[in-house]
């Protein structure tokens, strides 16, 4: 199955005039004085930096600053668990600490739960995401896999739905930050050995920590394509007595603004959707791209000390602080046309059946190898094996 073949716009520059070149002396003198302006502009900086500190409130935005950079710091750079895999996987090491140079970076956003259904921190991953950063070309691409795909997991157990494998495969770890790395762990390396595609880094979120933010930024706004109407949507959230609870959910189409637990039901709704789990993913990355749009706004800086503490347990990557920012930074210079969204969806990459299972019978979707890897290698060269 062939991906979509895009054009990229050629930029011309006109209207230039041809400039005399510089001299030696006097391009070493250019150069010196551009290292003068750039330290002037960096003690400004940080002298404006200082002066807020004080003058807001006496230190309280000094300790706003350290609240954020502390939560920031508790987030990231949690690398992935060694462990002991029964399949080959593709050969995938960290980035580099400086991402300046790297050309692209593959990434594997994942979404769960953080409720009480499941014991000793584990969870189970609703969001199984493959970002690809292309730094040189400035462009994005977002492949959902669905949650329901039946796959051979990196255990050569045959086979287990996606979002169980971080439930199932925890090696028995003692500590709910040890129960999700080692699932984590285990996700990866089964997308890595049956996508046949190399991941550099992860990033998860827990779905108290979404609904927190969206509500920080005052929602977000959706054009809903079809209305999502589900009469098994779990109430775990709004039922916290009854985990097992389930509710009604209508959204009906066309332009929404959404709060941060509607947009939850949005993305998370399973059952009433026309495209049924195609549809729920790319409701997915459709939410992502309108955060996007909200945190590019310079009143996010008015928002930090919030949405840290929103974030606070809900967020876990590989990633150091430094390469967040860095990639924070180049993803909010990007315009919407630079994000590529692709759905592994049915009947083009499967079909639906239902199987048997030590839980049950289940219905999931048979995966169509052949169309599957055609299409990873155009949407990831240089990533697959």
């Amino acid at each position: 199955m062939s991906a979509p073949k895009r054009s990229t716009p050629r930029r011309t520059v006109v209207g230039t005039q041809p400039q005399e070149p510089l001299r030696p002396k006097k391009l070493a003198r250019r150069w010196r004085e551009g290292r003068s302006v750039k330290k002037r502009a960096l003690i400004r900086g940080l002298l404006l930096l200082l002066a807020l500190s004080v003058c807001v409130s006496g230190t309280v935005a000094a300790i706003t600053l350290y609240h954020v950079y502390s939560v920031l710091q508790g987030a990231t750079s949690h690398a992935l668990p060694k462990i002991s895999s029964s399949v080959q996987v593709p050969v995938s090491s960290a980035p580099p600490g400086d991402l300046a140079n790297l050309n692209a970076i593959n990434v594997l956003l994942l979404g769960s739960d953080t409720d009480t259904k499941f014991a000793g921190g584990r969870v189970l991953t609703q969001t199984d995401m493959l970002v690809r950063i292309d730094l040189k070309r400035k462009h994005v691409t977002m492949l959902s896999l669905p949650r329901d795909l039946w796959i051979p997991t990196d255990q050569e157990v045959c086979c287990a739905k996606l979002d169980e494998i971080s439930l199932d495969e925890t090696d028995g770890a003692k500590t709910p930050l040890d129960a999700k790395l080692h699932g984590f762990a285990h996700t990866v390396a089964t997308i890595e050995a049956d996508f046949k595609v190399s991941i550099q880094a992860y990033a998860w979120v827990g779905l108290d920590g979404f609904i927190k933010v969206i509500d920080t930024l005052g929602g977000i706004d959706v054009d809903v394509l079809h209305p999502v109407i589900d009469d098994s949507y779990p109430g775990d959230v709004t039922n916290s007595s009854d985990p097992y609870a389930y509710q009604r959910v209508f959204i009906p189409a066309g332009p929404q603004h959404l709060d941060g637990k509607t947009a939850l039901e949005y993305v998370r709704s399973r059952h009433g959707d026309l495209l049924e789990d195609v549809g729920r993913t790319a409701r997915q990355q459709e939410v992502l791209l309108a955060l996007k749009k909200k945190l590019d706004n310079p009143d996010i800086l008015t928002h930090l000390d919030t949405l840290a503490a929103d974030l606070q347990g809900s967020v876990l990557t590989s990633l150091s602080l430094s390469q967040v920012l860095y990639l924070a930074t180049f993803l909010r210079q990007l315009p919407a046309q630079a994000f590529s969204q692709y759905v592994f969806g049915l009947p083009d990459y499967g079909w639906g059946a239902i199987v048997n299972s030590p839980d049950g019978q289940k219905w999931v979707e048979e995966p169509n190898w052949p169309a599957i890897h055609q299409t990873m290698q155009q949407l990831f060269p240089n990533s697959t094996r």
